[in-house]
């Protein structure tokens, strides 16, 4: 029974390698069909995935800024107020 799958081992490692040169072969050849045709083809050699994008947030507020905000919206509002008493 150990021989068997040493063998089946083996001949799944063979035909991994075969895989891979068939990809290899495969891929220059896609690229000059893609060539030819002038724009992307369906025999493109599909990407690789890369690592997600780290994601971009919004960046934090010291306690400092976020006080002058607040003081610039009250006197924004206190002026819009005035305003409105006015007209």
């Amino acid at each position: 029974m150990a021989n068997i799958k040493k063998i089946l081992n083996e001949e799944i490692a063979k035909l991994d390698s075969q895989i891979g040169d068939l990809q290899r072969k495969r891929e220059p050849l896609a690229n000059a069909l893609e060539a030819l045709s002038g724009g992307t083809s369906s025999a493109k050699v599909p990407a690789k995935p890369t690592a997600p994008a780290a994601k971009k947030g919004r960046k934090g507020r010291t306690a400092a800024q976020r006080k002058a905000q607040s003081l610039k919206m009250k006197a924004y509002w206190a002026k819009k107020r005035k305003a409105a008493k006015k007209a």
